[in-house]
């Protein structure tokens, strides 16, 4: 053979010849440098074409044959997106088509990174060593099996249902059920069931699922901002949560909505689901618990319990607070951190606004609540004030951006942060402001104490100490600072532990029927309910801790008189998982005395699934076989039977013992609230016996009160008329006027000192001389309000001076002879005539006074209507028409309604409106 001749030979030759020994090794070890040259040259051939632009046409082409060919059964990339990859990487900036991205670097010719990977060995091409002949021909072998045996063309479209890869590929096909089987578990599901690794979720059309329950379905509406009116503004504006009601049951939840697209980055829903398991397990008394979340296509709804509050930022400047108080909700707030820390569950968010404070107790703040816990790093990844953050947080959060600031931070530094933040929330309370008021001077630990720390003992700043020690590893953890020397001094539990212990035993000795309803009137019960339940929780908290443990149990039982045992009874009936009673759980035991209005109305209505205002049977034993599966048909039963004979005596024969409850059977499984409502009637009764008598007292003065004012009137216009007349030169009887008045001076004496009321003269004279008569006047009565007023004013001398000077003017002695001083008697009449008036003008007042509130007393006032229908909309009683409410509209007493019990129904501002000539709708 020719030096340099061109000999022209296959693959299969080449193989033939090392098989059979023809060639060894050492002669093709260039056969790589053969083959590389062989493609490069063929793919620079491709710059004599005289019209480069059609190949990327062709290329569009065939992609979009491919994509459409190959869609079959499964979902894939949309055809725009794998064009644009394709075309980008075979064309450079100017659009125009580059073979050098095909070819690679001038200064690699041998670049094998762009050859097709096969299936057995993908690690084969990440080598960087040259590849032997050998491998070469194994690829090139295995690639015309995969394209011409495995996987041939026309068997393209049939390879896409899953019936035929679960035939063809069985292992493969068993991995791939089992990671959609994960992704469904641990990160989300799709319509197809596809999950995909390195992805945040499932991707169907862009929409990324979590595997939660769809928000729509879910049964919850959304609140506008003025439709509810917020206690404090900063509960939406600065947290974002809004208020929810579901459609059925009314029940309220605080919602907080997240969109899924501002996720942090990594976070997908194995992330968000594992965090929601653990903020439902965060159940605590001081946490602000979080019921069910639900999703949609765009947003995340996180469900937490509804509580009416206003923001610890808000109350900064104004409260009034004193160091116990100040200690109740650094207790709580403390309690709740350790027990979310306990969960792994850390805040890292801090904010003023965070702390929520029951609106109704502000001034005496008990049940105060943390709202935020996990959400850090998972939902969120930023907070609308950093100035609480601990400064390792904010150094870490200025280097590393919003988005990588928190894997920056030591998981072990993490719980210290939180102390930092603790630390800022007492300083706080002390100082009414935070001890950093920037980001840098936050970052920097350089704060200092305000004059407001003198103000509180010594212990206080030890504890602020403590907790904003500059050193991370020195701070106080949350469960140590709660049983500081501070809260120790300043902090008691409530008193009447005993009553409370015996309660809750006589509750958890109650048939399984009974424990349950409490159960589940749980979730009805609203903020003002719970915070009635917390005072009695916290008597059995000697610790302080927001929870109650076994030991805890057994001092109350020691301290009530029970035995031990019945202290392992409460607990094994009432302990979480975590060993400890909650305060939701605690709720069971009292949900029954403290459950009322609309929450009792709820409660009913989410029993009575087809709106037939009866609860059977199988409804509640529907609902309460939910919260224990041993529960039977007999045990519901028979508390319905408890039920129906615990009012025997007042229910119909129809009605009794049919084993279906109504609403007015449905309240009598309330003793607490019978009992209140039965006091609610006595108190009603003794009302309208008491109405009756006042009206009637006033009634029977009136007549007399009027003919004497009458007569104290008309006396005054004689003396009046007599003392102008005395003083009158043209007048001959002048004397004989003056001397006239001193028998009208004595009638209104006398009216004065026997004013009409239940007393007669002998009783006003002795209560005159009395002064323990006077000190025992404490409120004026409606037949004796003018007495009192005689008694207390000193009637009886009111016009003693006078009398005095008229007698004197009557008796004058002159040089001429005896006679009568005209001016001195006119004198007297006048002083006589002003303190009569104005005594009377007092005296009308009163009567005129009386005389509406008798009018109002004396009118029969009509109940409140029973809660026949709610938000709902129940359908009528069998035999009613829906406008039949309409009939009585303009009648107050109407028959239907008579049967209510429930507040008065006020009748003062019909009486305002109408003196006022003003018509209300």
């Amino acid at each position: 053979m020719e030096k340099g001749a061109n000999i022209k030979v296959s693959v299969a030759d080449l193989g033939k010849a090392l098989v059979t020994g023809g060639i060894g090794l050492e002669d093709v070890k260039d056969f790589q440098k053969i083959a590389a040259d062989k493609t490069q040259n063929r793919l620079k051939s491709l710059k004599s074409f005289q019209a480069l632009s059609t190949f990327k046409d062709t290329l569009q082409q065939r992609l979009e044959g491919r994509v459409v060919g190959g869609a079959g059964g499964r979902r894939m990339r949309s055809v725009q997106h794998l064009q644009k990859n394709v075309i980008r990487s075979v064309t450079g900036p100017d659009g125009s088509l580059a073979i050098e991205n095909i070819l690679g670097d001038k200064g690699d010719k041998y670049n094998l990174a762009d050859l097709p990977q096969g299936r057995r060995d993908r690690k084969l091409y990440n080598r960087t060593e040259m590849q032997s002949p050998g491998d070469v021909m194994d690829l090139i072998a295995e690639e015309a099996v995969v394209l011409n045996v495995e996987s041939p063309w026309w068997c393209q479209s049939c390879m896409q249902t899953p019936s035929c890869q679960k035939f063809c590929y069985p292992a493969e096909y068993a991995t791939r059920h089992k990671s959609q089987q994960d992704g469904v578990d641990g990160g989300g599901h799709g319509e197809h069931g596809e999950h995909k690794a390195g992805h945040a979720g499932n991707m169907e059309d862009g929409e990324q699922h979590f595997g939660l329950q769809d928000f729509t379905q879910a049964g919850y509406a959304l609140e506008d901002d003025d439709e509810h009116h917020w206690p404090d503004m900063l509960v939406p504006n600065q947290l974002g949560l809004v208020q929810a009601i579901h459609k059925k049951t009314s029940v309220q939840r605080l919602c907080y909505i997240k969109e899924k697209h501002e996720l942090p980055q990594g976070v997908g829903p194995k992330e968000v689901r594992n965090l929601i398991r653990q903020l439902q397990r965060n159940d605590h008394a001081n946490c602000l618990y979080l019921y069910e979340a639900f999703e949609d296509s765009e947003h995340l709804y996180f469900m937490y319990e509804h509580f009416p509050c206003v923001t610890l930022l808000s109350m900064l400047e104004t409260h009034t607070w004193g160091q116990e108080e100040m200690v109740q909700i650094f207790r709580e707030c403390c309690a709740a951190t350790a027990h979310a820390a306990s969960l792994g569950l850390l805040h890292l968010s801090w904010t003023l606004c965070h702390i929520l404070i029951p609106a109704p107790r502000t001034k005496q703040p008990i049940l105060s609540k943390v709202f935020g816990f996990g959400l850090m790093g998972v939902v969120i990844n930023d907070s609308p004030s950093r100035i609480c953050w601990a400064p390792e947080c904010l150094e870490r959060y200025h280097q590393a951006g919003v988005n990588g600031f928190l894997q920056k931070v030591e998981v072990t530094l993490r719980p210290q942060c939180d102390s930092w933040s603790l630390g800022t929330i007492v300083y706080s309370l002390v100082s009414r402001r935070p001890p950093a008021l920037s980001e840098q001077q936050a970052q920097s630990k350089a704060w200092q104490f305000t004059l407001a720390i003198d103000d509180v003992d010594p212990e206080a700043k030890s504890l602020i100490e403590g907790l904003m020690d500059p050193l991370a590893d020195r701070r106080l953890p949350a469960a140590k600072a709660l049983h500081h020397e501070w809260i120790r001094r300043r902090w008691r539990p409530p008193q009447g532990a005993a009553q409370v212990y015996t309660a809750l035993e006589d509750f958890c000795s109650a048939p399984l029927a009974k424990r349950l309803f409490g159960r589940f009137l749980t979730r009805f019960l609203d903020a003002q309910h719970m915070i009635t339940v917390a005072e009695k929780f916290y008597a059995l908290d000697v610790r302080g801790t927001g929870s109650l443990d076994h030991k805890e149990l057994q001092i109350a039982a020691r301290n009530a008189g029970f035995p031990p045992s019945t202290a392992s009874k409460i607990h094994d009936w009432l302990a979480s998982q975590a060993g400890d009673v909650s305060l939701l759980r605690f709720a069971e035991t009292m949900a029954e005395d403290v459950i009322d209005g609309r929450a009792l109305r709820h409660a009913f209505e989410s029993l009575d699934d087809d709106g037939s205002e009866e609860v059977s049977p199988q409804e509640l034993f529907d609902e309460l076989v939910d919260l224990d599966d041993s529960i039977t048909m007999d045990d519901v039963l028979a508390h319905i039977e408890e039920a129906e004979g615990g009012i025997g005596d007042d229910a119909d024969g129809d009605g009794a013992q049919d084993h279906v409850i109504d609403y007015s059977e449905f309240v009598q499984l309330f003793p607490v609230r019978v009992s209140r409502m039965a006091k609610m009637r006595d108190r009603f009764e003794g009302a309208r016996q008491t109405q009756e008598h006042l009206s009637k007292s006033f009634t029977d003065l009136q007549p007399h009160a009027e003919r004497w004012i009458r007569m104290l009137d008309q006396t005054v216009l004689t003396i009046q008329d007599l003392a102008s007349k005395a003083v009158d030169n043209r007048n001959e009887n002048a004397p004989d006027a003056a001397r006239s008045l001193k028998k009208y001076f004595a009638k209104i004496d006398e009216g004065l000192k026997t004013p009409p009321g239940p007393a007669d003269a002998a009783e006003m004279t002795a209560k005159y001389k009395s002064n323990k008569s006077k000190k025992s006047i404490a409120v004026f009565g409606f037949d004796s309000f003018i007495q009192d007023s005689a008694i207390l004013d000193n009637w009886n001398i009111l016009i003693t001076l006078e009398i005095k000077a008229l007698k004197s003017a009557l008796t004058q002695t002159t040089k001429v002879g005896s006679g009568v001083d005209a001016w001195k008697a006119h004198d007297a009449a006048d002083s006589v005539s002003l303190k009569i008036n104005d005594m009377l003008k007092r005296v009308k007042a009163q009567m005129e006074e009386y005389s509406s509130f008798t009018e109002i007393l004396s009118l029969n006032e009509s109940l409140m209507a029973g809660v026949n229908m709610s938000s709902r909309g129940l359908r009528p009683r069998p035999g009613e028409d829906e406008d039949d409410a309409g009939d009585h509209a303009g009648n107050d007493a109407a028959p239907s309604l008579e049967d209510g019990i429930g507040a008065f129904v006020s009748y003062y501002s019909r009486a305002l409106l109408d003196k006022c000539n003003i018509s209300s709708s």
